[in-house]
This record gives structure tokens, sequence and C-alpha cells, in this order.
């Protein structure tokens, strides 16, 4: 009985060791890993710098190095040591290529959305300028601090909205820089503001519950909602220049009704 109890302690403090490690600034045991599955429906894999690759499920943690990836019908949520979430979408792929933590301001972090759909919660502001990126596959690369963005790379299109903070985003295509604001959106081309059933289709407003899942960035809901809204703000248009007509030739008679009875 002794020796059981002996041998599990060991192997408790092997797999705790092999987990973390002694930082002796902060005199605190620091993870190694960059984050652990919180929820997983369908079929997700991990694939190692080695070319192995696992099935993962809830409480697969996640290195350096490693591409999840989901199969069709399939999406992950992992949280991050420094508390950030990332929600990864059916038939997507995502490579943590740089995760250093040392406190949660202070941390060096790089992802990259490789294919697919992607919605991120940044909690935690970073305590310095470009430690924190998200690379969107070879089309563009994202500088943030602390931010809720979704991003979309599908046969190569980048969608990109973003919901909170500020992002600075370099559109390696285009060559060019762009800054998205809260409540923005870009497609590769034009950047707009988001409107308010754009927001609402997004649930932006709703805390990140740890259990379920919030929607990723539907291009073709965005587009039909942006069609109506400009739809909306034209037939309101046109309703203001009739009524601007109307009243016009209304006034223009009784001018005329004046000058006949003078």
């Amino acid at each position: 009985m002794k020796i059981i109890y002996f041998l599990t302690i060991l192997f408790s403090f092997n797999s705790f060791s092999s987990d973390y490690k002694f930082d002796s600034k902060s005199s605190t045991m620091i993870p190694k890993f960059a984050g652990q599955i919180l929820l997983q429906r369908g079929e997700t894999f991990v694939l190692k710098k080695n070319g192995k690759k696992f099935k993962a499920f809830k409480g697969t943690k996640v290195y350096n190095g490693q591409i999840i990836i989901n199969k069709k019908k399939s999406i992950v949520k992992l949280k991050l040591v420094d508390q950030t979430i990332l929600s990864l979408g059916p038939s997507s792929k995502l490579r943590i290529d740089k995760f250093v933590f040392r406190t949660q301001q202070d941390r060096d972090s790089i992802i990259t959305l490789l294919n697919g759909k992607l919605r991120s919660h940044y909690r935690v502001k970073s305590k310095k300028k470009d430690q924190l990126r998200i690379n969107i596959g070879k089309v563009a690369s994202m500088g943030i601090r602390g931010t809720k963005v979704l991003a979309n790379l599908i046969n190569g299109k980048v969608n990109l909205a973003l919901l909170e903070g500020k992002a600075e985003v370099t559109d390696i295509l285009a060559n060019k820089q762009i800054i998205l604001k809260n409540k923005d959106f870009y497609n590769g081309n034009t950047k707009r503001r988001l409107t308010n059933r754009e927001i609402a289709t997004l649930r932006d407003g709703e805390r990140e519950d740890l259990n379920n899942f919030l929607p990723f960035l539907d291009i073709a809901q965005v587009q039909s909602e942006h069609q109506d809204s400009i739809r909306k703000q034209e037939k309101l248009r046109k309703s203001r220049i009739e009524k601007e007509q109307k009243g016009s030739c209304k006034n223009n008679l009784n001018k005329l009704n004046n000058q006949l009875n003078d």
C-alpha cells in the first residue's frame, strides 16, 4: 500500500515538473504549456512538431509549435495561460507559433490561423506593444494588446471583425497598413463599420462563457445584414427626397396662388 502511495506521489510530481518550471525572478512556478482545451465537439487533433498527430479532448494541453486541427463539423475552445480564450471553428487549423509567459500582462504570444475560422478574446491587456500577434496565414498579420477579434481565412481570403479594442493590421498581399478600431470590419479590400444588426448577430455583448461557444464570423450573414442596411438607408434617402420634393411643390403652389390672388 505504501509503495502504491509513493508511486502515485512520484508520478504526480513528475507530471507537475514536466508541465511547470520554477522562475527565480518571480519565485513562482510557470507553465511550460501554452494552453489547455476547455471544450471540444466533434473530432480535434493536435499535430506535434515531430510530425506525430494525436486526438485531443477536453483537458488536453497544447505547446509551442503545435497545430490544432478541427475536422468538419468540429469546434474547440482553448484557454491560454494568460487567460486568453481562443475558439476554433469547423475545418480549421491553428498553430501556436510562440508563447512565452512571465506574468498575465507580460508575455509574448504569436498564433497563426492557417485555415478556417477563429474567435479570440484577449482578456488581459499586454504590458508592451508588439507582444501579441495574430497571423492570418500568409495574407495578413495583426498586432494587438487586448481585444476581441473574429478572423476568417477561407480559400485564401481574409475577413476580420474587431468587436473590442484596437488592432494594427498588415495586409501582406495589398502591401498596406490598416488600423482597426472598435466595431470595424475588413475584408481584404475595404474597411467599414459593423452595423448594429451585425454586432447583435455576433453576440458581442455576451460574456465569454467557458461552457459554450459564441458565433464565428459568418460572411454570408454579415454581407446580407450589410446589404439590408444599405437598402434601408437608400429607402430612407428616397423617402426624404420625396418629402422634400412634395414640400417644395406645395410651397411653389402656395406662392403661385398668392400671386394670382394678388
